[in-house]
């Protein structure tokens, strides 16, 4: 059983860091110690020994500050128990692999295959026209994107209690 967990998320507007509360929440009630931070206020990595990360998605790629995490700590994230997330899109079509936040750019994906995590999942995301800056506010009116909480907090639960389950 793992003893600490990190569950660390990048989110620029604040919808992803509650799906990573979330998580960590079903990890503490699966008795599973879990500290969530966001990737930028992380400083020792070396005392956990399983890691859940995640990122707010934006044109197919994840938060820069989630992709320099992973690409800054593969070297430790390659040999223990990582789980990856992402959280995007507000509508009910299926999430093209491509803008899942996974494989672009390149490097990225270069990363997660060494790190091979065990899971990769994407949740529906959030969109807050009251948060959004106007260069979002017209990219989301350029590619039609819903305004919309799309997020699911039992498939986060649920995914959250499988992670929790591989850990005991």
């Amino acid at each position: 059983m793992a003893q600490s967990v990190l569950v660390a998320y990048a989110s620029k507007y604040g919808a992803t860091a509650e799906i990573a509360n979330k998580i960590g929440d079903v990890l503490n009630e699966a008795g599973i110690h879990a500290d969530v931070k966001s990737v930028e206020s992380v400083v020792d990595v070396s005392r956990y020994d399983a890691f859940v990360v995640g990122g707010s998605v934006y044109i197919g790629r994840m938060r820069k500050a989630a992709r320099n995490f992973l690409k800054r700590h593969a070297g430790l994230l390659a040999t223990k128990p990582v789980w990856l997330f992402a959280s995007g899109t507000t509508d009910d079509k299926p999430v093209d692999p491509r803008m899942a936040g996974f494989e672009n750019p390149t490097s990225t994906k270069e990363t997660i295959q060494r790190i091979a995590p065990r899971d990769t999942k994407v949740f529906a995301g959030c969109i807050d026209p009251a948060k959004a800056s106007g260069f979002d506010k017209w990219v989301i009116n350029k590619v039609g994107a819903k305004i919309a909480d799309a997020r699911d907090w039992d498939d986060i639960s649920s995914w959250a209690q499988g992670v929790a389950s591989e850990l005991t």
